[in-house]
């Protein structure tokens, strides 16, 4: 399957020493304890005082020392084995190799134990090739070594490799293993073979709810939005409970379908059984409403989520940018920005269409009015940024982004509004009035206490409101 595993020949670990200078990942992540003194049964100490990788290279040098047979002991030596690979995290596996490689005769568990530690590290070929190696070596795998090598084959998009394994699925007996058999369905289902995830899926007496979430997950993320829809009604037939991950899915194919029906049963059940707080419940319904054209639906519950993630804000502002309201997504954008959440990718290609067109224009005003005299005014800027990022934060306020989107959109000559629901800020109302004087334009601003009407240099409140 692979063309084997470079870095398993045997070696000798080098043991770390006691250091507190250690520059290791892991120990900053955690203060590590100082192993002083250990129990008579290491195992205990292993599962209650190890916290760290430092904590294992500290047991093991001193077991070592005090000269217990360290190599002859295989239960204590898989126990090790386990811990280094539960914590090695997202880290270097070194360690939790070189221990693996003094085990004589590594039984499945130690096995699955390392390829999962692979997978956890994004080492998936690596897994694959420890898998080949198992058979090589006549260990026969268990439902849990099928699991993790599969999941190896649905990360790396394998379909080859993945057919291979359900031969040996079927060869070792498992081909009847709930558990296996959901692997399964996830892995071709990943990889794009959702005839042979249906056959699989179709082929189990009982489905479990993981069994279902993972045929309609493959469906949904092929795009097979009335699939989706459809075994999600077989789901409810067949009276097996669904939970948030077939939630998600639906509501997605209800807003690709634009099936708002379902989508406001769905919402109906998210109050009625108090999950109106789970996050990615509520960016999903966000997302459906918006894609069946009720945004102000998709707003309410954007308004009403504590802590919005920037998916989140991308779902919102998307909603906006495909009903046209293309102002309100980019003063969206900007309110984002305020509340120093990053924007991704997708945040910015639907923030706004012609979002560079805005800015460039903004900057072009600034650029103007500063040779009539302004200088911003960035009291109001947050305390803790530069000057220079305080004149960028003022510089785009919303009532500028809109000016500016009035500017390129209108005609010349023609009044320009705009309205808020705050009270007009010191330093946009002072550019504003120099933006009217240098475009020849009059613009009118409505905020939470005022109408504000500029001309030639001048607002119609004489600067107080």
């Amino acid at each position: 399957m692979t063309d084997g595993l470079s870095i398993l020949p045997a070696k000798t670990p080098t043991i770390p020493s006691n250091n507190n200078n250690s520059n290791n990942k892991n120990d900053k992540k955690r203060r590590p304890k100082t192993i002083s003194t250990f129990p008579t049964d290491p195992k205990t100490l292993l599962l209650n005082q190890c916290n760290t990788q430092r904590d294992l290279h500290q047991l093991h040098a001193h077991l070592i020392k005090t000269h217990h047979l360290f190599s002859h002991n295989p239960s204590l030596l898989s126990q090790f084995l386990l811990e280094s690979a539960a914590l090695s995290g997202h880290g270097s596996i070194a360690y939790t190799l070189s221990i693996f490689r003094h085990i004589d005769r590594p039984t499945a568990p130690a096995y699955n134990i390392l390829i999962r530690a692979f997978n956890a590290n994004r080492s998936m070929r690596d897994s694959l090739a420890l898998y080949d190696r198992m058979r090589a070596d006549s260990v026969e795998p268990d439902e849990h070594t099928f699991s993790c090598a599969l999941k190896s084959c649905s990360m790396l998009g394998a379909f080859q490799e993945a057919e291979q394994i359900h031969a040996h699925v079927i060869k070792f007996g498992f081909g009847s293993n709930g558990f296996v058999k959901n692997t399964l369905i996830h892995v071709y289902a990943t990889c794009g073979d959702l005839e042979i995830a249906r056959r699989v899926f179709d082929g189990m007496r009982e489905k479990g709810i993981v069994t279902w979430n993972s045929m309609i997950a493959g469906y949904s993320k092929s795009g097979d939005w009335g699939s989706v829809l459809d075994l999600f009604y077989e789901m409810r037939r067949s009276g097996v409970s669904f939970d948030e991950v077939t939630m998600i899915s639906v509501l997605t194919a209800c807003g690709r379908l634009g099936d708002l029906g379902l989508g406001e049963w769905m919402d109906g059940y998210i109050v009625k059984n108090g999950l109106t707080g789970n996050r990615n419940l509520a960016t999903s319904l966000i997302d459906m409403y918006a894609k069946c054209g009720e945004i102000d639906k998709a707003y309410r519950w954007f308004e009403g989520m504590r802590n919005r993630d920037v998916v989140a804000w991308s779902a919102m502002i998307s909603g906006y940018s495909q009903s046209n309201r293309c102002l309100e997504a980019l003063m969206l954008f900007q309110e984002m920005r305020k509340a120093d959440v990053e924007p991704n990718e997708i945040t910015m290609d639907t923030a706004h269409p012609r979002a560079r067109a805005i800015y460039d224009k903004v900057e072009e005003m600034m650029g103007r009015i500063k040779s009539e005299g302004y200088r911003p005014n960035t009291s109001e800027a947050r305390l803790d940024a530069k000057e220079d990022e305080k004149e960028a934060s003022v510089s785009h306020h919303s009532e500028k982004l809109a000016i500016a989107f009035g500017l390129i959109q209108s005609s010349p000559g023609a009044t320009i509004r705009v309205s808020k629901n705050l009270r007009v800020c010191t330093d946009c109302h002072s550019a504003t009035k120099l933006i009217s004087k240098v475009y020849e334009r009059e613009i009118v601003v409505r905020d939470r206490n005022r109408f504000h009407h500029f001309k030639n240099g001048s607002c119609s409140c004489k600067d107080y409101w």
